[in-house]
């Protein structure tokens, strides 16, 4: 029961968070890295975000994983390094690019109709004179 009251207390206090402006001059949060595996010498791609964002399997780290600590304050050209039951990998950083996510696409039928503007009915020809 102890570990629900933990669990509600998180939730009452996360947060959107909005990586809009984060910084791409080092790896921080909300940063998708692209890197090279030093073992296998092949390119990986990551994104970094937030405690409760994790998803492993589409290549999503938390921050606070170790792969993730290990990224975090890296630039273009360092190496990350961590350890992994007793093994040690490595990646070198090569690129860094604000992570962005796709929202809804606004097409103009939905503006006219968001603003309360009907799109303009078809009108059909006049009758020609005979």
């Amino acid at each position: 029961m102890a570990r629900k009251g933990e669990l509600e207390i998180d939730l009452t206090r996360a947060r959107g968070t909005d990586f809009s402006d984060a910084s791409v001059d080092q790896v921080s949060v909300g940063n998708k890295l692209v890197v090279t595996n030093l073992e296998s010498n092949k390119e990986e791609t990551f994104i970094l975000l937030g405690a409760w964002d994790g998803d492993p399997d589409n290549q999503i780290l938390s921050y606070l994983t170790p792969l993730g600590q290990a990224f975090l304050g890296k630039k273009p050209g360092e190496e990350a390094e961590f350890q992994i039951d007793n093994d040690t990998r490595r990646y070198r950083i090569n690129t860094i690019e604000r992570h962005t996510v796709a929202g809804p696409t606004v097409t103009e039928a939905d503006d006219d109709e968001e603003i309360g503007e009907a799109a303009p009915a078809e009108t059909a020809p006049a009758p020609q004179a005979e």
